[in-house]
């Protein structure tokens, strides 16, 4: 089976190769290692993370990576903002102290007293 066509998103891209799949009686199984093995170069390593080979449900499985690659596809800034957002959120500034100068809001390593 083929990579994927650059203007086909990521849905139409899975709904294409279940038909391919269906016309040409393969098994479910082709279907979800299409999805993960011919995916783009910045891709592919996420996608093979996200596979779980012990699953079951080719199907399924394969829908919810291409619905994984076409949010990261289209929302990749969107994304990195929720990241750098939740990181900045879980550092507390005011609750962590000085055990040099016994100050709020910064650590001894940063401390310039």
């Amino acid at each position: 089976m083929a990579k994927k066509y650059a203007r086909r998103t990521w849905a139409e891209h899975f709904l294409y190769m279940v038909a391919v799949s269906e016309a040409r009686g393969g098994a479910d199984s082709l279907v979800l290692d299409n999805i993960v093995h011919h995916a783009s170069p910045e891709l592919v390593n996420v996608m093979r993370f996200k596979y779980e080979p012990t699953r079951l449900d080719y199907l399924r499985h394969a829908e919810e990576l291409a619905h994984f690659a076409q949010s990261i596809e289209h929302g990749s800034s969107v994304v990195g903002r929720e990241v750098v957002a939740a990181h900045v959120e879980g550092k507390p500034k005011g609750s962590i102290t000085c055990y040099r100068c016994g100050r709020p809001g910064h650590i001894a390593d940063d401390c310039r007293a």
